[in-house]
């Protein structure tokens, strides 16, 4: 258990440093796990650091020069920042390294292993989103309420619901709008589920196909349609495992909050395609907006709160653009808010 961001970040800059200083050798990763402690290892064969430089390598902004180095790109910061992010989340970090031999870094950081009680604590979060693009889910199916209740569990958590009573107007509504996943009831009047999946398949289309059937038995009886379509479901089908293999075919990363989040599906009112209604709206080149969309590309969500309260208090924005930046912070798509300002700055 960790947080995958911050350690993605310190072990990036660390490998890409000794690949960067490395002309010939090799470079060695080495990871040590025991007793809930990980020990990550970084060694170079790399021109190596002098004790006198070597003091001073962490500081902000110093960079180690020599004939060898003197032309290489990089801020000085990159170390500074590994430090930084090592110690905030309460691990060590240090350094060996001889002149003309390499360099070895050295992380060590408690990371907890998942237990009984973590496992089934995480398997309660709550789905509040997911990150990336937003996914066009068609649902096919010719009772109504079914179709209702899909895009009330799919529309909040970001995703663009269409739908179809039928197989015909599956196959008409294809030919403009091109969905990232089916969802198909087997039984419909006319051409069936599993003969509309084999139709979208001789067209061409690829995207993942889930069935809907409410007989068990159906998936058996015939074997010649099951080329055609992904996955089978037997109603009535749990939003949990329907969204597990939403997921899974769509290879999304969820965002989630615990159950005892002050924020649910609920609160996030409007769903996030909102893009498309808000498109042409025009956000003012002001000093917070700019501190907000920074904020967001660093994924730091306090930042981002504290910006969006004064931008409240001041009045910055309509009500409706303020809300649409408020509800992807609170789905955690601070790379999606930083790409709207971008877009939409005057």
């Amino acid at each position: 258990i960790t947080d995958e961001k911050r350690l993605r970040q310190i072990l990036i800059n660390l490998l890409s440093n000794a690949v960067k200083y490395t002309h010939e050798g090799e470079v060695d990763f080495d990871i040590r796990y025991r007793n809930q402690v990980a020990e990550f290892r970084i060694k170079d064969t790399g021109p190596g650091i002098d004790d006198a430089n070597l003091k001073r390598i962490f500081d902000p902004f110093e960079r180690v020069r020599n004939k060898e180095t003197a032309n290489l790109p990089g801020t000085g910061l990159g170390l500074t920042i590994v430090k930084l992010l090592t110690e905030i989340m309460g691990g060590d970090l240090q350094v060996n390294s001889q002149a003309g031999i390499g360099t070895e870094f050295k992380v060590s950081m408690m990371l907890p292993w998942l237990d009984a009680a973590t496992v089934e604590e995480t398997s309660k979060q709550t789905i509040i989103g997911y990150s990336g693009y937003q996914r066009t889910i068609c649902i096919v199916d010719d009772d109504p309420v079914l179709r209702g209740l899909l895009s009330d569990l799919l529309s909040p958590l970001g995703f663009k619901v269409v739908e179809a009573h039928d197989g015909l107007s599956c196959l008409d509504l294809v030919e403009s709008v091109h969905p990232d996943l089916f969802i198909l009831d087997i039984s419909m009047p006319g051409i069936s589920g599993l003969e509309l999946a084999s139709q979208l398949r001789e067209n061409g289309i690829s995207a993942p196909i889930l069935m809907l059937s409410a007989d068990a038995k159906e998936y058996n009886q015939k074997p010649e349609y099951q080329e055609d379509y992904d996955d089978y479901l037997v109603k009535p089908v749990s939003n949990q495992l329907l969204l597990e293999k939403v997921g899974a075919y769509l290879d999304l990363n969820w965002i989630s909050r615990n159950d005892s989040a002050v924020i649910h599906n609920a609160d996030l009112g409007e769903k996030l395609d909102s893009d498309e209604q808000l498109k042409d709206s025009v956000l003012p080149k002001h000093s917070l907006l700019l501190e907000l969309k920074a904020y967001a590309e660093m994924g730091y969500q306090k930042g981002v709160n504290n910006i969006l309260d004064q931008i409240e208090t001041e009045q910055l924005l309509s009500e409706e653009s303020f809300s649409y930046l408020q509800q992807l912070s609170h789905a955690f798509q601070f790379e999606k808010l930083a790409q709207h300002i971008e877009a939409n700055s005057a």
